[in-house]
């Protein structure tokens, strides 16, 4: 059974889901990929149609100001339990 944390962590959602949940503008959240703010498989992936989801888990550490892992250690361990 998963916990509300794996969910969190699972939890992959498109820029515009992730402005309309932290009122970012999809603009502003683009630019942070852009400058590297926001990091490809630390902070997001690409989907297999190269759509950027972007983890709530990871945003949410970000924004906190808090190291997180890398996606694909997260994803691992959710598969794991």
């Amino acid at each position: 059974m998963n916990t509300n944390k794996e969910q969190l962590q699972a939890s992959l959602v498109t820029i515009n889901k992730l402005s309309e949940l932290t009122g970012y503008s999809s603009g502003a959240l683009r630019k942070k990929i852009e400058r590297g703010v926001l990091v490809e498989g630390m902070h997001y992936v690409r989907s297999p149609d190269s759509r950027i989801l972007i983890s709530l888990c990871a945003f949410q550490a970000w924004a906190l100001g808090v190291s997180t892992e890398p996606l694909s250690k997260m994803a691992k361990e959710v598969r794991h339990a």
